[in-house]
Order: C-alpha cells, then structure tokens, then sequence
C-alpha cells in the first residue's frame, strides 16, 4: 500500500466525519451548507438569477438562524433534523456558470492590457 493511498483513505475518512458534524451545526440553526457562501459578486448574481423562492427561503434560513441564537434555542426543538437537507444545492451550478463566464471574458480580453 502506497503513502499517497493510506493518506487518501485517511482524507476519505475525515472528510465523512467533517460532514457529519457540520451536518449536525447546520440542522441545528436549521441552515444549508450554502447559506454559509460568503457574498461575493458571483453569488449575489446567482441569487438574482434564482428562483425567487430559493433567494427568500436563504433569506428566512439566515433570519431565522439569527433569531434562534439570540434566543439561545435550536431548530431541532422545533423539527425533526430527519426533514431538513443541510446539503442540498441550489445556487452551486449557477454559481459556477458565472465564474465560468467571468473567467472567459478575461481571457478574451488579455489583448488589452
């Protein structure tokens, strides 16, 4: 068995641990992975170009987890961790189209500087 093999069965093994556990802060709080995404240019585009559902449930997750905090309260008091989905994506592949985009335009434009 190689070193690079052991290590990735090692990584393999952390990376299933890290989620579980942030698996169990998100449900805490009621939150999704991809409520966490700090605000750049790109994510505030995907929001614009989303649903209008998908940007108001982000809105109300961060409301709410805000709001629960003061009040020193979990989510989980409230709903079974069972129903929510702390890993479900809606703005990702969006997201990536506009890097994308972004990364095009810049080297279609390398001719001008």
């Amino acid at each position: 068995m190689s070193l690079q093999h052991l290590g990735d069965r090692i990584m393999r093994g952390l990376a299933g641990w890290y989620k579980r556990a942030l698996a169990y802060e998100l449900n805490k709080m009621g939150l999704r992975a991809e409520d966490l995404f700090i605000e750049t240019p790109e994510l505030k585009e995907a929001l614009a170009l989303a649903h209008p559902d998908v940007a108001k449930g982000r809105y109300r997750r961060l409301l709410r987890a805000s709001d629960l905090t003061f009040k020193g309260k979990e989510y989980t008091d409230y709903k079974s961790a069972d129903q929510l989905e702390p890993f479900k994506f809606e703005l990702w592949e969006t997201m990536d189209r506009i890097k994308a985009r972004e990364q095009e335009y810049a080297i279609l434009n390398l001719h001008k500087k």
